[in-house]
């Protein structure tokens, strides 16, 4: 089921997008929410302050939290009245940082879920496993996009052959070492990696940018490079797997939950997770795909 008020332009008026946690993805979400519904209430509490968003929510009906975070909890007990969406992002156990900070995320993931009037996924997968308990609706199988299917454009070609390319936080499910590995069976193909924190070294072929990325520099990246490869052991959904999807990348992705319904999508190849010759072969089938968009382009 497709929730109503991302579809419905009469309701999005009264809706307020609240992103309240820490700068990252949840301000690349509220700027693509912005482009799709301008009539809506964007609120970003880091860049609004506490009481000035506290009043951009006054006059909705809806409060939509695009991120799970503490402050949620104080605009869900001033606006008690009001209709509260959470949208969820991972499934129960789920930890995106290491430690004692997975383990506070987790909570507060937790209390969020507790205290939303509805729950909304962007991922099936973890749709599935809180669905037996809550009231749940699937957004879209794009991230905070509409159910259209978009014309497949062909792959802005800077040169002859492809870069690979990945993006996305140092963090050990995100098995980056295995793209290290796909670099030196290529050598004749240029790789990239843009992970903040990254202790891998550049190579003859292989390129690390270690730091913090803006979101142009994202959006220059995507633009140009054409193969994403995110080579993760484990997720729920990912933010640079969506913008590959946005941006029309050739992607490379494991054949494990979060990833395996897109399996029939334009673009995405899978690959048995972990495994360096099925990933090898899934970069073919992407060269191939490539070569011939750039033969007809």
């Amino acid at each position: 089921m497709i929730i109503k008020i991302f579809d419905q332009q009469e309701n999005i008026r009264l809706t307020a997008f609240l992103f309240a946690g820490k700068s990252g993805a949840g301000e690349r979400d509220l700027r693509r929410l912005f482009k799709l519904y301008p009539e809506s209430v964007i609120v970003n509490r880091k860049a609004d302050g506490i009481i000035k968003s506290i009043s951009k929510l006054a006059n909705a009906s809806n409060i939509v939290y695009i991120h799970s975070s503490p402050w949620n909890v104080i605009y869900r007990i001033i606006y008690f009245w009001k209709f509260h969406y959470l949208i969820v992002h991972n499934p129960p156990g789920f930890t995106s940082r290491t430690h004692i900070f997975g383990c506070l995320d987790a909570f507060i993931l937790k209390i969020n879920i507790a205290i939303a009037n509805r729950l909304l996924f962007i991922s099936k997968h973890v749709l599935h496993i809180y669905a037996h308990k809550h009231k749940c609706e699937l957004l879209t199988v794009r991230k905070f996009a509409t159910l259209t299917e978009h014309t497949i454009k062909p792959l802005r070609l800077h040169n002859k052959k492809p870069s690979i390319f990945f993006f996305g936080r140092y963090l050990p499910y995100k098995n980056v070492e295995l793209f290290y590995e796909l670099s030196k069976k290529f050598m004749c193909l240029d790789f990239f990696i843009y992970s903040s924190d990254c202790p891998l070294k550049d190579t003859e072929n292989l390129k690390v940018y270690a730091n913090w990325l803006t979101e142009d520099e994202i959006d220059a990246i995507y633009e140009k490079h054409q193969i994403l490869v995110t080579p993760y052991t484990e997720t729920s959904q990912s933010g640079p797997f969506f913008i590959g999807l946005e941006t029309q990348r050739i992607i490379i992705a494991p054949n494990i939950p979060g990833f395996e319904e897109y399996q029939d999508t334009q673009r995405v190849i899978l690959f048995s997770p972990n495994d360096i010759e099925n990933l090898s072969s899934a970069l073919q089938k992407a060269l191939v795909l490539f070569e011939s968009e750039r033969l007809i382009g």
